[in-house]
């Protein structure tokens, strides 16, 4: 048994690459009544290519049976490289020691998701196979006359089925340990922030929190951390993120990393209303080291990049340049 209410929120916070949504993740992993199962670390599984998202458009509007089969395998592969922990030469995100049951949960997943499993002869098979396999099938078809039998193709349940599947699969997963009392239980970056509702569709119970950021300053840190250079493509990136995100949706909370700072307060209590926390439980996060990260930019950007940004994403801009 454990002390969590099947209404117990699963608070997720997103961000769109370098947008400072670490500042809302530290607020609420220092409020001491969360559950944080993967102690800070991204839950991956969601939007990672060939993860939950990618098999779940196989199931649905991108189904052929085909399309399946090869992406509940690549689904597997990936699984088993997020189970493992990573080295300098192989990688990997050690979910195997911070989820001791989540390989286990995601091979039950794909058997629930399971309608049949009929064997058939493939073409996508034939596709991926090296110079060398298709050499040693044609020479034991030639001389031998041996075909290897057709291997299972997977066929899988509805899409609606199947998102259920893999919510009751999070919810065993990240179960509160007993003895625990939580109000929320805590996920970083478990979805994506391009696509906030969708890819946290399997979650029951979910509160989206999506973090956005000044562009000056997101443009800054992607040219320090990610090597970005070029302002114009920069801007049509901003831009299309924009489209993506400009939604409105009851599961979803999108908050200005530069208000959550300096209107913290305001900020914190519309963040708490939305999850269906209490507002008034302290918290050791500080927004003193979050405000060091507003208008780095100004020690990092020219003159010219600062002027692109102003001109072309005033709009998205705390103090709109006029």
């Amino acid at each position: 048994m454990t002390s969590e209410s099947p209404s117990t929120p699963k608070i997720i916070v997103l961000g769109t690459t370098y947008s400072g949504s670490g500042a809302v993740y530290d607020y609420l992993a220092n409020r001491g009544d969360g559950y944080d199962p993967l102690a800070g670390h991204e839950y991956l599984l969601p939007q990672i290519p060939y993860g939950l998202m990618c098999l779940r458009s196989a199931i649905g509007e991108s189904f052929h049976h085909a399309i399946a089969d090869h992406a509940v395998r690549a689904f597997l592969s990936v699984t088993e490289q997020l189970t493992r922990t990573g080295t300098r030469t192989r990688y990997g995100k050690g979910y195997g020691v911070l989820l001791p049951r989540f390989l286990e949960e995601v091979r039950q997943l794909v058997h629930d998701a399971t309608a049949a499993e009929f064997p058939l002869q493939l073409e996508w098979r034939k596709a991926e196979e090296t110079r060398l396999r298709r050499t040693v099938n044609w020479v034991l078809a030639r001389f031998l006359r041996y075909r290897s039998p057709p291997e299972n193709t997977w066929l899988p349940v509805p899409e609606k089925e199947f998102v259920q599947l893999t919510q009751r699969m999070h919810d065993r997963l990240f179960v509160m340990p007993s003895g625990t009392s939580a109000s929320f239980t805590l996920l970083n970056q478990s979805g994506s922030g391009w696509n906030p509702v969708a890819s946290t569709d399997f979650f029951s119970h979910r509160k989206v929190v999506l973090v956005t950021r000044d562009p000056r300053d997101q443009f800054a840190e992607l040219k320090t951390f990610k090597r970005a250079r070029n302002v114009d493509e920069f801007v049509k990136w901003y831009r299309a993120m924009q489209q993506r995100i400009e939604i409105e949706h009851p599961d979803l909370h999108i908050v200005r990393f530069e208000d959550f700072v300096l209107d913290h307060h305001d900020a914190k209590s519309s963040l708490c209303v939305f999850s269906g926390i209490e507002a008034d439980v302290p918290s050791s996060y500080s927004t003193e080291m979050s405000t060091l990260n507003i208008s780095k930019y100004r020690q990092t950007l020219s003159s010219e990049e600062i002027e692109k940004l102003e001109t072309e994403l005033g709009q998205h801009i705390r103090e709109r340049v006029q």
